[in-house]
């Protein structure tokens, strides 16, 4: 499972994704839009979870290269300031999508501490 930030959308990047067979869920920029193909209900746990909304969607974009025979995707909205983001495994839960998508900042300050303040930090440069 690839966890992305939004710096990295890119719909080849994920439809290369996609293609090698596994899945990821990224932070979607401002400008990303969709068509939405169905609008999921939200369970308890993926209001706890934060999620707003749970969407199944294509990319409305033609312009960028994206594989639409891997479509629909799915992307939804988490609470606070952490915006949108989208997922391609549309059998798992949205709460999980959603607590995957919150704990991805606590991954990228794991590896900043590792690549800044480890004594292995070397390893990285």
């Amino acid at each position: 499972m690839y966890l992305l930030d939004r710096a990295y959308q890119s719909y080849a990047h994920l439809d290369r994704i996609a293609e090698i067979g596994s899945d990821f869920v990224v932070r979607l920029r401002s400008t990303a839009h969709f068509d939405v193909q169905e609008q999921r209900p939200l369970s308890i746990a993926d209001r706890r979870a934060g999620v707003l909304s749970d969407r199944v969607v294509t990319p409305a974009h033609r312009s960028p290269r994206f594989n639409r025979s891997r479509a629909p995707g799915r992307n939804g909205r988490a609470g606070g300031r952490a915006g949108a983001a989208a997922d391609n495994r549309l059998d798992l839960p949205a709460e999980l999508i959603g607590l995957l998508y919150r704990h991805r900042w606590q991954i990228e300050l794991f590896f900043r501490w590792i690549k800044c303040v480890h004594p292995a930090a070397a390893l990285f440069q």
